[in-house]
């Protein structure tokens, strides 16, 4: 039974369900847990409003297939997410992604011709597809 969850116009942190979320304004962070495998596509389609997905949580969480269009449908007018994890977390990429500079511990990828940003964590394992 987990609760169903609520964004508001301030920074949220909350927890990935599997339903839908609206983080609304603000900073908002999407938390996955206990070694999840979720695709991009399941998180374009039911998230709305996140600028971050936290996998470093308890467990090697995944994201895979993650497209561009699926960045750009889950995150706000600014079209930029942040992800974080540790090494024991990956992200699989599909598309034409390009891998760029390493700010802040965070490298940047994007693909030519689409206004978005996706920056993950040094630490997490990437691939592209």
């Amino acid at each position: 039974g987990v609760t169903e969850q609520y964004g508001t116009t301030g920074a949220d942190t909350l927890l990935w369900t599997g339903q839908r979320v609206d983080g609304f304004d603000g900073e908002d962070v999407v938390a996955l847990r206990f070694d999840e495998d979720v695709t991009g596509a399941d998180l374009a389609a039911n998230l709305n409003n996140v600028e971050t997905l936290d996998l470093d949580m308890a467990g090697s969480n995944q994201v895979s297939a993650l497209t561009i269009d699926d960045v750009i449908d889950m995150t706000d007018g600014d079209n930029e997410l942040s992800i974080l994890g540790d090494g024991e977390d990956s992200v699989s990429l599909s598309g034409a992604w390009t891998q760029g500079t390493t700010e802040g511990g965070y490298v940047n990828y994007s693909v030519d011709g689409q206004d978005a940003v996706l920056k993950i964590m040094e630490s997490v394992q990437v691939t592209i597809e």
